[in-house]
């Protein structure tokens, strides 16, 4: 998971390289210090550490499980804004947030999901091969069969 991890932010880098001095010129490359240090900063912490946290999270709560926490990314993202920018609170945010919060939180607790099946991967795989697709490598098991959530 690491190394398609780290193939992917690769692909994104240089598709990136290439397309935006097609679209808007050669980039300005920074002088300051401490523009360097912010991108180190967001190359380390938010790709390098973030990404192996995310693989862990896959393979410990499984893909349906796991998926709940990306439709709260851009919702912290807009609230720690607000908290550390100061940007305005806006009627989309006090309407939006509280249904995203929600949507993940019944989700998670949703009492009809079979904790058997919840969250395991291997409906993925069913679904796949349903659909005539197949997994490139088997899927790994979990150290064991419990579900830490549910």
């Amino acid at each position: 998971a690491l190394a398609t991890s780290v193939w992917l932010v690769l692909f994104g880098a240089a598709w990136l390289v290439l397309l935006v001095p097609l679209r808007d010129g050669p980039p300005p490359v920074p002088t300051r210090p401490a523009t360097w240090a912010a991108l180190v900063g967001l190359a380390v912490l938010c790709t390098g550490v973030s990404q192996p946290l995310w693989n862990a999270g896959l393979r410990t709560l499984g893909a349906a499980r796991a998926s709940l926490f990306v439709n709260l990314e851009p919702t912290f993202g807009v609230l720690l804004g607000v908290l550390v920018l100061g940007e305005p609170v806006s009627t989309g945010l006090l309407v939006g947030a509280p249904l995203v919060l929600a949507a993940a939180v019944l989700a998670a607790l949703d009492g009809h999901a079979d904790p058997d099946t919840f969250g395991s991967d291997d409906l993925i795989v069913e679904a796949a091969s349903a659909e005539g697709g197949t997994v490139a490598e088997p899927l790994p098991d979990t150290e064991d069969d419990a579900h830490p959530i549910g």
